[in-house]
């Protein structure tokens, strides 16, 4: 964890977004720093990526950044996570969270449906850790996810999260599996909002999903093939002790 700007935030709010599942959680967290106008105050360095710079503006930026606003902050990546590098990496957010003083982690992501396509508007389910979290969903009325199966990164982060007496919650919006969602992301964005307790405008995001859909889709291929690592396609199953 590099901070360009000492991070100095009293009661912080994590928001975390890895490109998973419809791209939901990096199209959400991506509008969410433009719309709320975040600082950008670091990055996560990592040895377990390959070395990868992107130039926006002609300035070079880091693929996994860390912003602030107020006591919220947020990490985006805008590469996929290999499998391997996830649990390293994931521990070192918890532990850089829990020396800031982290009470409360909400990951972004996306859950994905059969029927997408016939959905005019997605459902936000919630998962969450402990009665901390539950009581926060339920004050909000955010739908608790009863029975399914999530795979990948944020397992570790709900896991670790736990173990250090961090208070975690995934948002996870019901989204296609291989097709950038950003209308899965604006319903995750509607719950997230009410977790904050802030506006975030998601008229523009609706509006433009297809010019979103075509600039993300490169991303969305590499994302689909690291998720193939992960067991992603598991996601789709009901648990059979639940059957």
């Amino acid at each position: 964890m590099v901070e360009e700007c000492k991070v100095e935030v009293k009661n912080p709010i994590l928001v975390f977004a890895l490109p998973g599942t419809g791209l939901v959680g990096s199209i959400s967290a991506l509008h969410l720093v433009q719309n709320l106008k975040m600082e950008y105050v670091g990055y996560i360095e990592t040895p377990f990526t390959n070395p990868i710079f992107f130039i926006h503006k002609g300035k070079v930026t880091e693929p996994i950044r860390i912003f602030r606003k107020g006591n919220v902050l947020v990490i985006l990546s805008e590469i996929p996570i290999p499998p391997n590098a996830s649990e390293p990496l994931l521990k070192k957010v918890i532990e850089w969270c829990k020396g800031k003083g982290c009470k409360l982690i909400v990951t972004l992501g996306g859950i994905p449906i059969p029927n997408r396509v016939d959905v005019e508007k997605p459902r936000c389910f919630a998962v969450t850790t402990n009665g901390g979290a539950d009581e926060i969903i339920k004050k909000l009325n955010i739908e608790k996810l009863i029975e399914g199966i999530i795979v990948g990164p944020y397992p570790i982060i709900l896991r670790e999260a736990r173990k250090v007496g961090i208070t975690a919650i995934t948002l996870l919006g019901e989204s296609f599996r291989d097709i950038p969602d950003p209308g899965s992301a604006a319903s995750v964005l509607d719950s997230l909002g009410r977790i904050l307790n802030v506006k975030i405008d998601t008229q523009d995001l609706l509006e433009k999903a297809e010019e979103i859909r075509i600039k993300t889709r490169d991303l969305m291929r590499k994302t689909s093939q690291t998720m193939q690592g992960m067991g992603k396609k598991r996601e789709m199953e009901v648990p059979l002790m639940y059957v």
